[in-house]
């Protein structure tokens, strides 16, 4: 069981996070309804947000100032990114903009980390003292998950439009993947600014008050609510997609639990959010590819990634923490 200190540090995070989620959407309709202004937001602010919502829980549970030169800058990045979100609408090509901006912070969250001693930064959660070998073997164990589900989709896919394509829907061009590597150096403070949030602050301390598998389902669900501006304002889902695209959540969510669990640091995470958001562009999709919106093909994906709350990690008791995750 979690101690008073750690539930209100709960409370503040939630607090926080849906608060500004919910002036997001205030912000949204307003320029929507008043202004009959279409385009809002690329949604990058809230990518940033479980980091800041965990670094307001932390101070104001326990008093714990975040002092540190890298989370100094991540503060003044929010703020500035919450002020360009509010005024980006009237900004001609602010999408480009918003993209440079968020190479500027990663570049330069790189040269603060850089300036943070390795103690530190293991007691802060961000310690990058982990092996190639382990991130390797974990981005292959996910990249080979996508292609399965990938092709998984495809075969949903013709057996609802009967396309006999979508059984031969092929890859865009793997030497991509080579590209990876600068994409993913110019655009990790977004990935960053979740998984420390879910990984790093929020399962631990879920797990400790409610044992894994609820940690897991509250967890799911929070992030579900997390995703409705990002799903339904900016991406522009269908609403009816709702409950098909909050199971799938709820299913990487025990995945990525099994990560949390299974790995010495948060960066593994970050590089397994990235692959997720990106690795879809690597095939040339065609009118007739759903993308997981049919119902065939959001069982599959709960069965792949759902298939994780069986393993052994999961089952067996909780591990000790390891000192890059400690809470406090």
């Amino acid at each position: 069981m979690t101690d008073k200190k750690e539930k209100s540090m709960i409370q503040y995070f939630l607090l926080f996070m849906f608060s500004f989620e919910i002036l997001f959407i205030f912000w949204g309709i307003l320029y929507n309804q008043v202004f009959h202004l279409k385009k809002f937001s690329e949604g990058y602010i809230l990518m940033l947000l479980p980091t800041m919502s965990t670094l307001f829980a932390k101070q104001r549970a326990s008093s714990q100032n975040e002092s540190n030169k890298f989370f100094k800058f991540y503060k003044i990045c929010f703020a500035g990114m919450t002020i360009y979100t509010v005024i980006s609408v009237v900004i001609p090509s602010s999408a480009v903009i918003s993209q440079i901006l968020m190479i500027a912070e990663s570049l330069c969250s790189i040269y603060f980390l850089q300036s943070i001693g390795e103690n530190t930064l293991a007691n802060i959660g961000l310690s990058y003292n982990v092996s190639f070998k382990e991130v390797l073997k974990y981005a292959l164990l996910y990249i080979a998950i996508f292609i399965l589900m990938v092709r998984v989709e495809f075969l949903c896919d013709y057996l609802k439009t009967g396309d006999v394509a979508q059984l031969k829907v092929p890859l865009a061009d793997v030497k991509q993947l080579v590209g990876f590597v600068p994409l993913f150096i110019f655009t990790f403070i977004v990935f960053l600014g979740e998984e420390y949030g879910w990984g790093y602050f929020m399962f631990p301390l879920l797990e400790k008050e409610y044992g894994v598998y609820k940690a897991i389902f509250f967890l799911g669900t929070i992030e579900v609510l997390f995703h409705l501006p990002i799903d339904y304002m900016i991406t522009k889902l269908p609403i009816t997609f709702f409950i098909g695209r909050s199971v799938m959540l709820i299913s990487h969510t025990i995945f990525m639990c099994w990560i949390y669990k299974r790995t010495s640091t948060i960066w593994i995470a970050v590089v397994i959010h990235f692959l997720n958001n990106n690795l879809l562009g690597l095939w040339k999709l065609t009118e007739n590819s759903f993308t997981f919106s049919t119902p065939l093909a959001v069982i599959c994906y709960v069965v792949i990634f759902g298939s994780f709350i069986f393993s052994k990690t999961l089952k067996n008791q909780r591990k000790p923490v390891a000192k890059e995750f400690s809470v406090l």
